[in-house]
């Protein structure tokens, strides 16, 4: 094949913004066109995206690339087009997805197929996005090769089978609107069930915390919402939530801020209610401040219910060294209390505004009138931008790192961890397979299970997780709880088996039974309205898709043997490997090392 030149760059003029006509977009998914241009297996579709012209390519009605910038006299939606057309040129003349990667041409990062430019990404747009060039690269890769293997795999049978087609169809769907403000409506009907949850999450946790980083900012202003807005008081909220009944969260993690009530069906209005002025109208009390610059939970576990998370905070921390993924959400609590009111006051009126708001409602509701309330809930707040900043870069990994922690707990634990993939990543379910692999779903099981038992040694807990992220700081970690004295003959046992997974194939059997258990896992999220609302929340914030739950079930089916080898051998390798190690102690100390390399 020829080199095809780029007749696109997506990214150079900022797309023209679309009028808005009515208050609500009643359009689900952005799509604005709803003709395909394009004949075939893609196509591409005209979209809004944050208030702005776009242009979707879709691969087997699946979204894989949003170009967001017109080029000229090209539109975003122009350019799609042509990126559609390539796709489906190359499906023609044969295609092998895994092969697709991203390359310098021309002085800009393009997806390429051996010689043929597929599309090409500069730094405008990942700057829209608020990501590095090569991490939207890596997106744009990630969704087209999934997309196109599921184009690969056959058709069940009738009745079904267990691949990811027939397992995604048991995902709830999912109605996607944007108001005229910007805030991202979710809605998901389960008939009968006799209750909501509605769920409101701000796309800014800890990660955004920016030179407070280590303060817990963003959990100080989550704890604040609750104080007073210019509607409620403190005590007024509290009477609402007891007449709402149900249940009430509210958590910061390290990518959002998350509301969520649980109550009857008819409580529905008074709930979005509730949950919109606690966003939009906060007041931040000075006289009750001090409740918020206390973190809710002591960084110090002092009981066997939190061991694993101090670990895990641990762990992270000596991981990565430029991420903040290495702070914990809390923050530390000599620095928490050192934010001031003023501070509080900045970061929520950067980031509690409409763009950077998704609310998600599930449950038992008529979508008409729920998707009313939902536009009366968070009407009157203008449109305001959701902010856009680039994580710090975090360095390769060249050798291994270790850190050992004493502290007052009465629970000693370890863990051994290694450096991973984001959610969008094609090899993020194979991971997810090793996880299962080393100790099942649910932990103590599976490989690292039979094999303390047969080696005869003790450890109170074991589990093995595997974390992708919608940023880039994903990792698999093995965690255990054992006496100190048995943690290096744990450790050892645990890095022989993951060398196991480099070196020799797992069985077809032991795959299938490891797959199974993952999508189990995985659909369970699903199974309640709360467990529902929270997932197509955290997906619609992570990868810009509620539904991702199809892509990912759907690149589950097609894990294999060799692709879990493949990415044991990628990732699960001495040089990217981490352990932590949990004693007690009096007072809290932490010696970290590495090698010269690492």
């Amino acid at each position: 094949m020829m080199l095809v030149p780029s007749a696109l760059r997506e990214g150079v003029h900022p797309g023209v913004p679309l009028g808005w006509g009515a208050r609500l977009l009643c359009i689900a998914c952005w799509v604005i066109a709803t003709q395909p241009a394009v004949a075939g297996s893609a196509e591409a579709r005209e979209a809004l995206v944050d208030g702005t012209a776009a242009g979707e390519v879709l691969v087997g009605g699946r979204r894989t690339i949003c170009i967001r910038c017109a080029d000229g006299d090209m539109t975003a939606y122009d350019r799609a087009k042509i990126v559609a057309e390539r796709v489906n040129g190359l499906l023609k003349e044969g295609v092998i997805p895994e092969q697709i990667t991203f390359r310098e041409v021309r002085g800009e990062t393009a997806l390429a197929f051996e010689d043929v430019v597929i599309a090409t990404v500069d730094r405008p747009t990942a700057d829209l996005e608020g990501v590095p060039v090569e991490t939207l690269a890596e997106r744009w890769r990630g969704a087209l090769v999934a997309a196109l293997l599921e184009l690969e795999k056959p058709a069940p049978p009738e009745g079904g089978e267990a691949g990811g087609p027939v397992f995604a169809g048991l995902l709830p769907p999912v109605a996607r609107y944007v108001t005229s403000a910007g805030v991202t409506l979710l809605l998901s009907e389960r008939p009968g069930e006799g209750e909501v949850a509605v769920c409101v999450a701000m796309g800014s946790g800890s990660l955004q915390d920016g030179d407070r980083a280590g303060y817990g900012l963003a959990d100080a202003v989550s704890s604040a919402l609750p104080l007073g807005t210019r509607r409620r008081s403190r005590e007024q909220i509290r009477a609402d939530l007891d007449r709402l009944g149900g249940s009430f969260a509210l958590d910061a993690e390290l990518d959002c801020v998350r509301l969520q009530l649980v109550t009857a069906r008819q409580n529905l209005a008074n709930s979005l209610d509730l949950l919109a002025d606690l966003v939009k109208n906060a007041t931040f009390p000075p006289a009750l401040l001090q409740i918020a610059l206390t973190p809710a939970t002591p960084l110090v576990a002092n009981d066997a219910g939190r061991w694993r998370s101090l670990v895990e905070s641990q762990l992270l921390a000596t991981m990565y060294r430029r991420h903040p993924v290495r702070y914990p959400v809390a923050g530390r609590p000599e620095l928490r209390a050192l934010l001031t009111r003023a501070e509080l006051l900045e970061y929520y009126g950067t980031h509690y505004v409409p763009e950077n708001t998704v609310c998600a409602v599930v449950g038992d509701f008529d979508q008409r009138t729920a998707l009313a309330l939902m536009e009366q809930a968070f009407a009157l707040w203008p449109y305001r931008p959701k902010p856009q900043g680039v994580l710090p870069t975090e360095p390769p990994q060249t050798g291994p790192r270790s850190a050992r922690a004493a502290v007052p707990v009465s629970v000693e634990g370890g863990a051994l961890g290694w450096r991973t993939v984001p959610a969008w990543d094609p090899e993020a379910p194979a991971l997810a397979v090793i996880a299962a692999l080393l100790t099942g779903t649910g932990g103590e099981t599976g490989r690292l299970g039979e094999c303390f038992a047969r080696e005869g040694e003790v450890v109170d807990t074991v589990e093995a997780r595997s974390v992708t992220p919608g940023f880039e700081a994903g990792y698999l970690a093995v965690f255990w709880s054992a006496e100190a004295a048995r943690h290096p003959a744990v450790e050892a046992l645990v890095r022989g088996e993951v060398r196991r997974l480099r070196e020799e194939p797992v069985g077809d059997a032991e795959v299938r039974v490891a797959v199974d258990s993952v999508r189990t896992a995985y659909l369970s999220r699903y199974e309640e309205v709360a467990g529902t609302a929270q997932a197509l929340v955290a997906d619609e914030l992570a990868v810009g898709d509620a539904e991702f739950g199809r892509a990912f079930l759907a690149r589950l089916s097609q894990v294999t043997s060799t692709s879990i080898q493949v990415a044991a051998q990628r990732y699960l390798s001495p040089p990217n490997s981490t352990v932590e190690t949990l004693i007690q102690g009096v007072a809290t100390s932490v010696e970290r090392s590495s090698t010269a390399a690492g």
